[in-house]
């Protein structure tokens, strides 16, 4: 009786392993279909697309940011500051290149005027501000602060695509050629008193090598110092 018993036991045992054999190769075989399933997802995704979802998780948050910077910085130069108006409060123009715009802002006396001047540094990648005491207006402006230095330490001001160290440009005029605007550059022989719009392009770099973020600005224009 106890042989037969004990032969039972042993059945059962062995009935009930291989239950829970076939339970957990079940369950491998389950995890291994979901796991094909995964792959076979992803595998599916255009390259493209995995890579447009990485760049709008990772860049475009920086590019926003550096967007916004240039954006601050170009209402520097053109709205200036309640003590050092900008461009668009210029009453007179002193001088003006493609790294550097200088004019006189105050009135009705000379005592109120002033003489800004704005520079671009392409070794430096900033841009400087500096400016006469209020009622000098034949002297030279003094100590250049950076008004760049708002934006990230490690950003790079560059102008123009085609000409990177150019960030004014100046028309004298403009025509219509082919339904198009195009504008009349000033030369070097042209007076001042002939400008009737400045052009400004900015853009800020970050990184080195292949990883660079570039940022830039639409061309804003100035009809005498008129902003629109």
């Amino acid at each position: 009786m106890n042989g037969t018993y004990q032969h039972m036991i042993t059945i059962c045992q062995n009935i009930s392993g291989n239950i829970k054999m076939r339970k957990r190769r079940s369950f491998t075989l389950i995890e291994l279909i979901v796991s094909i399933l995964i792959i076979a997802i992803i595998a599916a995704v255009p390259s493209s697309m995995i890579i447009s979802l990485i760049e709008l998780l990772v860049y475009l948050p920086h590019e926003t940011v550096m967007i916004t910077d240039m954006q601050e910085l170009l209402d520097k130069m053109i709205e200036g500051e309640p003590e050092k108006p900008g461009m668009r409060f210029g009453t007179k123009i002193i001088d003006a290149s493609p790294t550097q715009f200088t004019y006189m802002v105050g009135y009705p006396v000379d005592a109120y005027r002033r003489i800004i001047r704005l520079r671009y540094d392409s070794t430096t990648g900033r841009i400087y501000r500096s400016c006469t005491n209020r009622g000098d207006i034949t002297g030279q402006p003094g100590q250049e602060e950076d008004i760049t230095s708002s934006t990230k330490s490690d950003v790079f001001i560059t102008g123009k695509a085609s000409s990177p160290a150019t960030i004014f440009t100046y028309y004298k005029d403009f025509e219509v050629d082919k339904n198009r605007e195009v504008g009349i550059l000033m030369t070097s022989t042209d007076p001042l008193s002939d400008m009737k719009v400045i052009d400004i392009t900015i853009a800020g770099r970050t990184g080195s090598g292949s990883t660079e973020a570039m940022s830039g600005i639409a061309v804003r224009r100035y009809h005498a110092f008129e902003r629109y």
